[in-house]
């Protein structure tokens, strides 16, 4: 008997899995490949993404990726602002993936349209799904708060530009959620969240983020010349060269991302020079793609390294001495919190940075907000080795226990089978 067919929509190519939006689409991706036959449609903002259309192949019957062009993605996104929408509906619109979209559907008798993030519907809307089709929307974040968020901390101009794009995202996302049969949120907080903005929602379902554990865990060689392919943009061919004598704060993530940016930045600035004056020798690792420029001027101390694209995180990973993740804005679960407790490493994490997770404060990982506390806590566990241990041996039990890929699929079956 053939199995039921799933077009599968992402505004990124969900491979290689290394940031938060594509470790999500890839792992629920592979999930409905169990039982379904999935037709892969999905943008890539990075050139190098596009050789990775191979890799999907194991998973997908047809896979097509079109390359997404920011120059031409601003355009588009401002001709929609002109016109009254959200910049990231115009920003994600791609004309031969609205061919390659109309296409398909036309083909192929889809039982399920999977939309990984609210631009993505726009190519439902502008085609016409197979009668019965469940049309599912994953919206992860609700990324008009993200906006929202933005807004609050930019400057003139960009504040006025985030906070209408906040609105009209917002009014976008209430649209997707009542033209769907299904809105999916990577946590109770997010859900509630949609709620609570749009008291009118209804089928909305939680599917929290899950760990590839067997990827993501503690042993392995501790980091030197034998860790890591090659250190990254600036790194040379080593990854991290370990002074055993220094300890190591590692933070991970997009280095694009202007939360991840805001977030270390004022780690960098504000509390990293308390650490220092009772630990000098105390380095940090920032590693991740495409640092922005704010991120490499961190450079400019030499207790501060910027590593950018690493083909494996594991090896920083394992090189920490306490991870971080000093974020203020922040929407959804953060992949580099459950990483690094997967990787049984100790934690220090604001409360943005947790929101979405579980974890208990003292018992999983420490939390701090201010200036003070964040260089406190981190402090604290570089001096005091034993507790870091028991923190972070409780985290990895933790993440063990709460979040398998495996269990999410259940719940994801009876979401598409359900109608």
């Amino acid at each position: 008997m053939q199995q039921p067919q799933i077009l599968f929509l992402a505004h990124r190519i969900p491979y290689p899995p290394n940031k938060g939006d594509k470790i999500r689409s890839f792992n629920l991706l592979k999930l409905l490949a169990r039982n379904h036959q999935v037709d892969l449609l999905c943008l890539a903002d990075d050139p190098q993404d596009l050789q990775y259309a191979e890799n999907l192949r194991e998973y997908c019957r047809e896979v097509h990726v079109a390359p997404l062009r920011p120059v031409f993605g601003k355009l588009r996104g401002l001709w929609t602002l002109a016109l009254g929408g959200a910049i990231s509906q115009g920003y994600f619109s791609h004309p031969d993936l609205h061919r390659t979209a109309a296409a398909l559907l036309a083909r192929h008798p889809y039982r399920a349209l999977f939309c990984c993030s609210s631009p993505m519907a726009e190519y439902v809307f502008r085609s016409r799904p197979p009668a019965g089709a469940r049309l599912i929307m994953d919206f992860c974040d609700v990324d008009s708060d993200k906006w929202r968020q933005y807004a609050e901390h930019a400057p003139f101009p960009l504040r006025q530009i985030y906070a209408a794009e906040a609105r009209r995202l917002l009014r976008y996302e209430i649209r997707v959620n009542r033209a769907f049969q299904a809105s999916l949120f990577v946590s109770p907080q997010e859900t509630a969240l949609f709620q609570r903005l749009d008291p009118g929602a209804g089928n909305l379902f939680t599917i929290p983020n899950g760990v590839d554990f067997g990827y993501f865990e503690p042993t392995g060689e501790k980091c030197g010349e034998k860790c890591g392919e090659k250190g990254g943009e600036k790194g040379g061919e080593k990854g991290p060269v370990r002074d055993a004598s220094a300890p190591t704060l590692v933070f991970a993530g997009a280095m694009d991302y202007q939360a991840n940016v805001h977030g270390i930045v004022w780690f960098a600035k504000k509390v990293f020079p308390r650490i220092l004056e009772t630990r000098p020798g105390t380095r940090l690792h920032i590693v991740g793609r495409n640092p922005a420029p704010e991120v490499r001027a961190l450079e400019a101390s030499p207790q501060i390294t910027a590593t950018g694209y690493v083909p494996d995180m594991r090896p920083y990973y394992r090189d920490a001495d306490v991870c971080i993740a000093p974020l203020h804005i922040a929407r959804g679960v953060q992949n580099k919190v459950l990483e690094a407790m997967a990787m049984e490493k100790p934690v220090v994490a604001t409360s943005a940075a947790l929101s979405g997770i579980p974890a208990v404060p003292g018992e999983h990982l420490l939390l701090a907000d201010t200036e003070a506390d964040f260089a406190q806590a981190v402090l604290r566990l570089l001096q005091e080795p034993a507790q870091a241990r028991e923190l972070a041996r409780a985290s990895r039990e933790f993440v063990l226990r709460e979040y398998s890929w495996e269990s999410r699929l259940p719940q994801l079956e009876g979401i598409i089978r359900a109608g």
